[in-house]
């Protein structure tokens, strides 16, 4: 179920604070029945708009972006400014393989066509990470207001 992370924290937050479900839905602004068919996987919470998944941020205690990824509101490949991310793995694959230190963990075209893109992503940015060779281009996330140049 989508966003199952989500309503797993706030089905929590409920029950630790001695609150009834439906408190949560007069926070967020929407019915029992509805709030009912998010939590039974019934309706994607995703797909609430932005105006409630701050409500929900503000009642967890998050900032809201940590929010929408619990939603899963986005995925692993968003965060990669590539027309062909596949190409782009593969091509770290490759670099991989030729790696003595990281050969005998670089998965064959078989295991690799079969394994998911979000499995795919996770590899080939541990391997960025622990050969300090950055192969993919990732996008790059400015925070407004924050100049840490000055």
């Amino acid at each position: 179920m989508e966003g199952a992370r989500l309503i797993k924290m706030i089905k929590k937050a409920i029950v630790e604070r001695g609150l009834q479900d439906r408190a949560i839905a007069d926070i967020v602004g929407v019915t029992q029945i509805y709030w009912n068919s998010l939590a039974n996987g019934n309706r994607q919470i995703k797909s609430l708009g932005k105006e409630k998944l701050q409500k929900i941020a503000e009642f967890l205690g998050l900032p809201l972006i940590q929010v929408y990824l619990l939603a899963e509101h986005f995925t692993a490949e968003d965060f990669f400014n590539s027309k062909d991310l596949n190409e782009q793995l593969w091509l770290s694959v490759r670099k991989m393989q030729e790696d003595p230190q990281w050969a005998g963990y670089a998965p064959s075209v078989e295991e690799w066509e079969q394994t998911p893109i979000n499995v795919r992503i996770t590899l080939v940015s541990l391997y960025e990470r622990e050969s300090k060779r950055y192969l993919m281009a990732k996008a790059e996330v400015e925070v407004p207001g924050n100049n840490f140049t000055e």
